[in-house]
């Protein structure tokens, strides 16, 4: 069957994905959960285009979806001051959806996750979807289901025409470990709307292992965090003390005799 799809590059742009054939490293490149920073390679795979690092992690994303659903959910209800208007003055006007970013996620992850549980049934031999109507929330469910025990299956379909982002999209060749990263990404996307990212902030000075200047550190999420600076682009961390040695010694001394 010929399923659905949209913006290729919400797909490739935006999620900077690898979109290179499988050649026995994860396909997920420099973001893999098990990149290896000293050889600078992602970890080897056998059979499947994402290691087991990278798939534990798409199950517990994936898994969250259904969650970020009910969660985008209350971005819609209204406020008690919206609900309480006890003087409404001219016409009505027709009712509005209150945040209409939340709900075109919510179409979004649903649209995403059914697809891929049509071609999944299709591909495993499973029996097609009950044919009655059900509910967006009710079809995100029953499509998680299918999704999580097949997460390996999934990673290894080859390319299928879907619309990857809504049914206004042209037919798109989309595999299945570009789907994963997909779904991943409008996790991620849910948490950012939902308020539960943390920021991270931009350092100065280089990375002493590949060079780049790429140092980062985020924001504590527990008082006891440590804080550690890392690379963006090898992963190479150092605890926060060592990197203030670094700047007050090497980087601010440079600088400074720079500009004099």
């Amino acid at each position: 069957m010929k399923v659905t799809a949209k913006r290729t590059h919400a797909l490739i742009g935006d999620q900077h994905m690898h979109t290179t054939t499988p050649t026995g490293h994860c396909v997920s490149d420099t973001r893999c959960r098990a990149y290896n920073p000293t050889t600078k390679h992602p970890a080897d795979t056998t059979g499947c285009p994402l290691c087991d690092a990278c798939l534990a992690a798409a199950e517990r994303d994936i898994r969250s979806l259904v969650y970020d659903y009910v969660d985008l959910e209350q971005l819609q209800a209204p406020s008690l001051s919206q609900a309480l208007h006890m003087q409404p003055t001219g016409k009505a006007a027709p009712p509005m959806p209150l945040n209409g970013a939340a709900e075109a996620l919510q179409a979004e992850i649903v649209h995403v996750t059914v697809t891929w549980e049509e071609i999944l049934r299709d591909h495993c031999g499973l029996a097609t979807r009950p044919p009655h109507p059900r509910r967006p929330g009710r079809q995100l469910d029953d499509a998680i289901r299918i999704l999580l025990p097949r997460i390996p299956t999934l990673a290894a379909h080859p390319e299928a025409d879907v619309y990857p982002t809504g049914c206004e999209d042209a037919p798109t060749p989309v595999t299945g470990w570009q789907a994963i990263h997909h779904l991943q990404h409008l996790h991620a996307r849910a948490r950012g709307m939902l308020g539960r990212t943390h920021r991270t902030t931009h350092l100065p000075g280089t990375c002493s292992t590949c060079g780049y200047n790429e140092l980062h550190r985020d924001d504590p999420r527990h008082p006891q965090d440590p804080c550690d600076v890392y690379c963006n682009n090898c992963h190479t961390t150092w605890p926060h003390t060592d990197y203030q040695q670094y700047v007050t010694q090497l980087v601010w001394p440079t600088r400074a005799g720079a500009n004099a």
